[in-house]
């Protein structure tokens, strides 16, 4: 029998029990979620421990808008300049914009931003060890949120704002050159509506947070029930993920850096991807690629899409050698923190296949 058609312990099971109702950090119903999560560990023989954390929600409710502002108008204001002034002003204004735009968005995604004292909040990771001090750490976030547009359109708005950016770029060599400014003004608009998809997130309870990321976790846990006792691996149920990656910060910054594998999006059709953030994780990239040769099962390696954020970043920014592990679609991006990502959408069906790359990964790891 192939190994993707095994047993998925608790996944497929355990993917309904999680996904009934919308889990915003802080909520009764991921209390209970993580309860949940909690008894199946402990039937697996894991020691299982709460760690509560606290965390600033100022990057999570105001930095998208403040990133999408930055950019509509520093990006204007380049246009005027390089109308008024010409192209070398623009080009200082424009470098100068850039690594502020890009200096805020990381500071906003790490862990010095959560540290704020203004409106502080409460979160729990659960962490789970079997005997020995893990060597590889399975990972997947417990919470969900909803927003007012899906995942895609934010993408979508990462990518035009990166775009608009890139061909005023373009534009500002062409000027240097002689050709004067015929589209500056359209190149502006498509970073405006780009910066007014970042700007107009969101947060809410009202997605069953399915795909999104019942899916992940229940993978993990099935994962685990693959693997002999004796394997050293721990398992991190975080919390506040869609708030910050603030659960994984917390974590991270009282540990020595490891190595960990992050499962976020498990959805039942589309390629199974390795995801990266900043330097790729050559030794984890490795045993992707042995533990597809294992398997049977396809695994393509790609950089994190622009927009999207995973606890695979928060990992990677403390100095983990961690990669994410996701299947996807369009449309999968399409229903993420809508009502829609729901298990009247999802099956399950990728959960025992996701559960056994997962379990070759950490065999090759450790």
């Amino acid at each position: 029998m192939p190994a993707a058609d095994r047993d998925a312990g608790p996944g497929p099971s355990l993917l309904h029990a999680l996904a009934v109702r919308g889990r915003f950090t802080g909520s009764e119903a991921l209390a209970e979620a993580r309860r949940l999560c909690a008894e199946q560990l402990r039937l697996l023989g894991f020691a299982v421990t709460e760690h509560q954390f606290e965390y600033s929600t100022v990057p999570a409710r105001f930095g998208m808008p403040a990133v999408g502002t930055a950019s509509v108008v520093l990006l204007g204001g380049v246009v005027l300049v390089a109308q008024r002034t010409g192209a070398a002003p623009a080009s200082v204004l424009a470098a100068v914009s850039l690594a502020a735009i890009a200096g805020l968005a990381r500071w906003l995604t790490g862990a010095s931003a959560i540290a704020l004292p203004a409106a502080r909040a409460a979160g729990v990771n659960l962490q789970a060890v079997r005997g020995v001090e893990p060597r590889v750490w399975l990972v997947a976030h417990l919470d969900s949120k909803s927003q007012r547009y899906p995942l895609a359109l934010r993408a979508v708005g990462a990518s035009l704002t990166i775009g608009a950016w890139v061909a005023m770029l373009l534009l500002i060599m062409l000027a240097g050159a002689g050709h004067g400014w015929p589209h500056a003004w359209w190149v502006w608009g498509a970073g405006a509506a780009g910066g007014a998809l970042l700007g107009l997130g969101s947060a809410g309870n009202d997605s069953p947070g399915a795909v999104d990321n019942a899916s992940g976790v229940a993978a993990v846990l099935a994962a685990s029930a693959r693997l002999a006792p004796d394997v050293p691996v721990g398992v991190l149920i975080t919390d506040a993920e869609e708030v910050g990656l603030a659960g994984a910060h917390a974590w991270a910054r009282h540990r020595t850096p490891g190595t960990a594998v992050n499962c976020d999006t498990i959805d039942d059709r589309g390629a199974f991807l390795l995801l990266t953030s900043g330097r790729r994780p050559r030794r984890v990239a490795a045993a992707a690629v042995r533990a597809a040769g294992h398997t049977g099962i396809a695994v393509r390696a790609r950089p994190l899409p622009r927009g999207v954020l995973t606890d695979g970043v928060a990992l990677a920014r403390a100095g983990w050698a961690c990669a994410t592990l996701s299947r996807a679609t369009a449309r999968t991006l399409l229903r993420i923190h809508t009502r829609r990502d729901s298990v009247g959408h999802l099956e399950g069906s990728g959960i025992a296949p996701a559960a056994v790359l997962l379990e070759s990964l950490v065999k090759e790891l450790c």
